[in-house]
């Protein structure tokens, strides 16, 4: 499992409080295996950054997931969610928060146990403000729980509020898969958005248009955050130098690779590599 920026907290508060956050990159097969059914005590909010897979609960079938779902867990159900593909690449962010705010939006049903797959698409508003709530958790303290108890209350309804307005008919789930999967081939070559929207029988124009709709993203925003996830992995998991790692990720300049990871990170490749590595979930 390569996993980055994960904690868990011991906060404690009646009306909420988030109790961990973190990211989790190519997931191994064991802690795939921690997810089979298995039985929390607080929420989740799962966003699936990349790859797909199959949810199933003691209360509902089993369905697909894929990137751009959000899965809700909650609490006392019993769970699994897993790859199908092990070679497939799954990536995710993750927030776990508990307390009476969130019980209370159970209870008003804006969100329900027999809907528990939010589909919103990689949105990239939704996006940055998870990983804002999970860089800043990294650091938060004892008097911060109401703060990132609020954020991530209001996070969780906007991604039911992207979820009801985002077109999810078959046709569209489909077509937003196969472009995922295409966008996230060969990220160490240059792919020609023109040549992928005609084996969609689409005019480039119309593929990105539909993308965007879909995703919340331009295509090529979404294959350079797919090509800095690796390289986060690859700075994670390997001594590789950094050179090496733009290398394999196709990037012919190294200061151009340092400046697109910084621009999605907020951290050069070289200080990310020497932060501290963060307890695994």
């Amino acid at each position: 499992m390569r996993a980055v920026n994960i904690r868990y907290g011991a906060f404690q508060r009646a009306s909420g409080v988030v109790t961990g956050a973190g990211y989790i990159y190519d997931k191994a097969e064991q802690n795939e295996r921690n997810c089979t059914d298995r039985t929390l005590n607080s929420y989740v909010l799962v966003y699936v950054l990349a790859g797909s897979g199959m949810y199933k609960d003691a209360m509902t079938r089993e369905r697909k997931v894929t990137a751009g779902d959000v899965i809700v867990l909650f609490p006392g159900l019993q769970h699994s969610y897993h790859r199908v593909d092990l070679t497939e690449i799954w990536s995710e962010c993750f927030i776990e928060f508990r307390g009476e705010i969130f019980v209370a939006l159970e209870r008003d049903g804006v969100i329900s146990r027999s809907s528990p797959i939010l589909s919103p698409g990689l949105q990239e508003a939704l996006i940055a403000e998870s990983d804002a709530i999970i860089r800043d958790y990294q650091s938060a303290g004892p008097g911060d729980e109401a703060l990132f108890a609020a954020r991530a209350h209001l996070l969780l309804i906007r991604c039911v509020d992207a979820h009801k307005h985002t077109a999810q008919s078959p046709n569209s789930r489909s077509f937003l898969t196969a472009a995922c999967a295409r966008l996230q081939e060969a990220l160490d070559r240059d792919l020609e958005i023109p040549e992928l929207a005609r084996s969609f029988g689409m005019s480039d124009r119309a593929f990105r248009r539909r993308f965007a709709e879909l995703a919340g993203m331009a295509p090529t925003h979404y294959r350079l955050l797919q090509r800095i996830a690796v390289g986060r992995a690859l700075l994670t998991d390997t001594e590789l130098p950094v050179g090496e790692v733009a290398e394999k990720l196709g990037y012919c300049d190294v200061q151009f690779f340092s400046r697109q990871f910084k621009q999605i990170t907020g951290m050069t490749p070289s200080y990310f590599r020497r932060s501290p590595q963060p307890r695994k979930r």
